[in-house]
């Protein structure tokens, strides 16, 4: 059982740092991108994507679902 914890916590560790770098660098993109290119467009689509899985990752394992814990 604790073994399998601490594969969950740095699963998501690891997801959630993957998560803040596209979320960083797709909006540092933007901001040196102009805003009305296709690029822009999925750049932001990207950001967007990035922004609802980090606060779907910042839910509580019972927000989110989870029940094998």
């Amino acid at each position: 059982m604790l073994a399998r914890r601490a594969a969950a916590a740095a699963i998501e560790s690891e997801l959630k740092t993957t998560v803040a770098g596209l979320l960083l660098h797709s909006q540092l993109a933007l901001s040196g991108s102009e805003a009305s290119s296709p690029i822009a467009e999925r750049l932001r689509m990207v950001a967007d994507l990035a922004g609802s899985l980090r606060q779907q990752l910042s839910a509580p394992l019972q927000m989110r679902g989870d029940t094998a814990a």
